[in-house]
């Protein structure tokens, strides 16, 4: 409460974050969209990592459709429609091949 977990993540991972009640923007008054700013490729990697140990831990804690279905996590991501076409790759190739290397399913 009081965004402690937020402040901290800024100070571990050197990172901006800014929070966002999505539900005007989506229709969704569940969803909160959190943006982050870092100078560095390894910060932004630190706050995703840690943001995906708390889905975790969530989600053994209280399973819910919303972080994970039928036994798999879920991580929705809202990226520029810019960089979507970069990270598909050429006819979704690029996806496929995280989806092969990974184990994961990117819809």
């Amino acid at each position: 409460r009081g965004g402690a977990n937020i402040k901290e993540l800024q100070r571990q991972c050197q990172a901006r974050l800014q929070q966002v009640n999505a539900g005007e923007l989506l229709g969704r008054p569940d969803l909160r969209l959190i943006t982050t700013r870092a100078e560095s490729e390894e910060s932004l990697n630190q706050v995703a990592s840690q943001v995906i140990a708390v889905l975790a831990e969530v989600a053994s804690q209280t399973p819910s459709e919303m972080i994970c279905s039928e036994g798999q996590l879920k991580l929705s991501a809202l990226l520029p429609k810019a960089l979507v076409g970069a990270f598909k790759g050429v006819d979704g190739g690029a996806v496929r091949r995280l989806c092969e290397e990974s184990s994961a399913m990117i819809r």
